[in-house]
Parts: C-alpha cells; structure tokens; sequence
C-alpha cells in the first residue's frame, strides 16, 4: 500500500475534523476527496505531509507512505510525496525556471540538467517565453502549471493535488487530466482534493465525500448526482 491511513482523528479547538478516517491509496490509484470549505481536506492533506500530527493516537492508528510512518519521520516520509497547493508560492524574484531549478535543489533528488527542466516545462504546457520572465508577472494559470511542473520533476510515488485546476483555462485542465493519466499508468498514486466536479469524474475511479470528519464512497458517477445531494456535499 502506497498511503495507508487507519483511525486517524484530528480535533481543533474542542472541533473534531477528522474521526476515525481511514484510507488506502495504492500505487497507479487516482482517489479525490470532494467536500465544501472548512470541512477537513486541507487538514487532512497537512497530516499526511506531517505538517500537523493527529491529536488522538491509539494503537490502532497508522499514517505511513511507502512504509514510512509519517508521524514519527515526516521529514523522511515528505521526501516521497509531491503537493501540489491550491495556492502557488514562488519566489518573484526569480524566473520560472530559476525557481523550478532552485526549489528542486532543496529536494534530496538528484540535479536535473537544463534539458530535463525543459522537458517538464514543455509537458505543462507553460509557453517558452514565460520560462525566463520573472514569475511576479506571472498569471494565475502560470503559476499553477510551474507547480504541476515541480511536482512531476520530484519523481515520486505519491502526489498530494490540492485543487490542481484553479486558475487553469479548458485546454490547460484537459493537459493536467492528461498528465494525471499518464503518471497514473506509470504507478504513481494520486490524492486529489476539488470542487472541479467534470474533472474529478473524468480522471478519478475512486471518489469520496468527507463530510463531519469520515469519509463516504460516492456511487456511480458524481456528475448524476442531484442539487439537493450536491448541497449535502459542499455545505457545512
């Protein structure tokens, strides 16, 4: 098993996010998780990279990617998973490529060349000429596809998309479906967390509802669902 969750719970402020959730993600697996604001992904998302630990540990309780506990070694276990966040953070002050160079310097990956760069680059779709502009002029879109770049120059097992099609127009959604296909043929496994309902029906063969904490199977395609189910979906 690639991701392996079992009797995870996190509680903030007396408020409990995250009850008992279990879930598996295993290698070659698209999995998305729908869900309005406010009602986990994103704290679920911090746990599994160890940014935050569960508030409730029992000995049933596991957290691991590729066999690595995540609470105990989550430097260790960050190194074999790729996030893509909602919100790109990038240094203005550096062009595109620059910051696809430099931020993978901080992995503990091998230097990739120029050429290698520019592959990933080309495969994001993101026009040659934006590569050496300072990425403070960058768009929305831009900045998102510098991002889904990064993400594929880490070459690992597991990637962690955090609303990967923000900020992305038709054609740039249906090139990330199309990465996201290839990466899962290649046995990468991938957590999507979305509103982008079409998407999420096209690329993903596991979807899930997280709603008061625990997660629910949704059946059959979520595009046929109802407006009152929807409602149930994305409201608190």
């Amino acid at each position: 098993m690639l991701l392996n969750i079992e009797h995870l719970s996190f509680s903030y402020n007396d408020k409990s996010l995250i009850k008992d959730l279990s879930l598996q993600v295993s290698n070659g697996e698209v999995v998305a998780i729908l869900g309005g604001n406010g009602l986990g992904k994103s704290t679920l998302l911090k746990l599994i990279l160890g940014i935050i630990k569960p508030t409730s540990i029992s000995p049933q309780t596991q957290l691991s990617v590729e066999s690595i506990n995540i609470i105990k070694q989550p430097d260790l276990a960050r190194q074999h998973i790729a996030y893509l966040p909602e919100q790109a953070a990038l240094y203005p002050h550096l062009t595109g490529f620059e910051n696809l160079q430099y931020m993978l310097s901080l992995t503990n990956k091998k230097k990739l060349n120029r050429n290698e760069l520019e592959t990933y680059l080309t495969r994001v779709g993101l026009q040659t000429d934006a590569w050496h502009k300072l990425t403070t002029h960058y768009s929305k879109g831009m900045r998102q596809k510098l991002m889904i770049a990064l993400a594929l120059a880490r070459q690992v097992n597991l990637m962690l998309l955090d609303e990967p099609n923000t900020g992305l127009d038709p054609v740039a959604t249906a090139d990330l479906n199309r990465i996201i296909y290839e990466l899962k043929l290649s046995g990468v496994g991938i957590l999507i967390v979305s509103h982008d309902l079409l998407s999420i029906d096209e690329v993903a063969e596991t979807q899930l509802i997280l709603r008061d904490g625990k997660l629910t199977p949704i059946t059959g395609s979520i595009m046929q669902s109802s407006l009152a189910d929807l409602r149930k979906i994305f409201t608190l």
